[in-house]
């Protein structure tokens, strides 16, 4: 398994410097004329040759071409993924050798990996949190019956946490710093007194700085994401059929993705939603898990009401 964020590194020559999370530490901190690239923001493929030139270092070590004649692929999407995004998918595993490309959508797959019974005719409510987008549903029968999607994500609440120390405090800080503070400080229990002491530098004199920052500076973050999680799960209930809403409420709601571990989501939506929340194991590998399941049962998963292919 390759667990890296989807970020490259790229000198003038077009020569691929770094990748994943070597590509993510070097941002700000590389000579101008070389690029980072996200070619993937939230769930869409914006550069189809970074991406190509991404998944050929990483997919090297693994693959021969004499072994991989006509591969069959598969890529998790967002529930909401176009036809053209998937036609650009296609575009991108064609181009290293494939004959077929199966997409699935990435909350489908995280309750195949969490272990749900998809082609249960009962409903489960899931919220699946990903970097780029977090998307709300409901899968019954194998497919996902009604979904919402938001792009307050990952890399949404890391932007504006930047932002908001700056704004407010005059600290700016570098990625890692913004990931451990969203880790170990941030949370969406407004009574936590959670904080750390990180180095950063002084927006007014811009020397080096050791500041406290405390959960009490983000509330007004936290207040935003628990008020728009509350929102996209309201309308997903509220579209539901009235069986599937009754599933759901009785079940639970299940927390998927690496954001699902943010300090307080599961209580404060429980606290809302007068449900039982809970985070699934390995929140951040479960969709990986989940496909692997699939690929186990791909005869089945080719019956099913989720199946989608491209052939090349």
């Amino acid at each position: 398994m390759i667990n890296e964020p989807t970020c490259l590194a790229i000198a003038p020559s077009g020569e691929v410097l770094a990748t994943g999370k070597e590509a993510v530490e070097i941002a700000g901190r590389q000579n101008q004329d070389v690029q980072i690239i996200w070619p993937v923001e939230a769930g869409v493929i914006m550069d189809e040759s970074a991406l190509i030139a991404l998944l050929k270092v990483w997919l090297r070590p693994y693959f021969k071409p004499t072994l991989l004649l006509q591969p069959t692929v598969l890529v998790s999407t967002t529930a909401e993924s176009t036809q053209a995004n998937r036609s650009v998918i296609r575009s991108v595993f064609e181009k290293l050798g494939a004959v077929e490309v199966i997409t699935i959508a990435q909350p489908l797959a995280a309750a195949i990996g969490s272990g749900v019974h998809t082609a249960d005719a009962t409903g489960s409510f899931y919220l699946h949190l990903g970097d780029g987008v977090v998307e709300a549903g409901v899968v019954s029968l194998g497919s996902i019956m009604v979904t919402r999607q938001s792009l307050l994500a990952g890399h949404y609440l890391a932007e504006q946490m930047s932002l908001l120390l700056n704004n407010d405090h005059n600290l700016i800080v570098d990625s890692m710093v913004v990931e451990k503070i969203k880790r170990e400080v941030f949370s969406l229990l407004p009574d936590q007194n959670r904080m750390q002491v990180v180095m950063g530098k002084s927006s007014q004199t811009l020397r080096p700085i050791k500041q406290e920052v405390a959960a009490k500076h983000l509330v007004q973050l936290a207040q935003q994401l628990t008020g728009e999680y509350t929102t996209l799960l309201f309308h997903v209930l509220e579209e539901a059929a009235p069986a599937l809403l009754v599933d759901s409420l009785d079940k639970g709601l299940l927390l998927s993705g690496g954001l699902a571990q943010l300090h307080g989501l599961d209580r404060a939506l429980s606290t809302e939603f007068k449900m039982p929340v809970s985070v699934v194991d390995n929140p951040d590998l479960v969709v990986i898990e989940g496909m692997s399941k699939v690929l186990e049962h791909l005869d089945d998963f080719r019956q099913s009401l989720s199946y989608h292919a491209e052939l090349v």
